[in-house]
């Protein structure tokens, strides 16, 4: 099991030794690592994001444990090269070698509007 603190809502891993009264512990036990403050980790799944969104990781103390959360943001706009980049795989199914075909297809598209 990870231990860790939130700091300013960021995880701070536990150090795998601590100094414990004076003396220096490698590996310390869970016993020891919650008397030093730190708290179980449980991660999560990210969610499936609707259309339009990504999932983004937080973390909130809940229970004695730090909890990975999740919340939604809205996916940026793609850039131009990313935007023909999808346009062109949405052509050629993504297949490289029909580069040509679509390039065809992408100057007859923009002759015919």
């Amino acid at each position: 099991m990870k231990y860790a603190k939130l700091i300013n809502d960021n995880l701070s891993i536990a150090p795998r030794r601590l100094t414990i009264d004076g003396c220096v512990v490698f590996n310390p036990t869970d016993a020891q690592y919650e008397a030093a403050g730190y708290l179980p980790v449980l991660y999560t799944d990210a969610p499936v994001a609707p259309d339009g969104y990504y999932p983004v990781s937080g973390w909130d103390e809940q229970g004695g444990e730090i909890v990975q959360v999740w919340h939604f943001e809205p996916s940026p706009e793609p850039t131009a090269d990313e935007s023909l980049t999808r346009y062109i795989n949405e052509l050629t199914g993504g297949n490289d070698t029909d580069i040509v075909s679509a390039a065809e297809t992408l100057i007859r598209n923009n002759m015919e509007e």
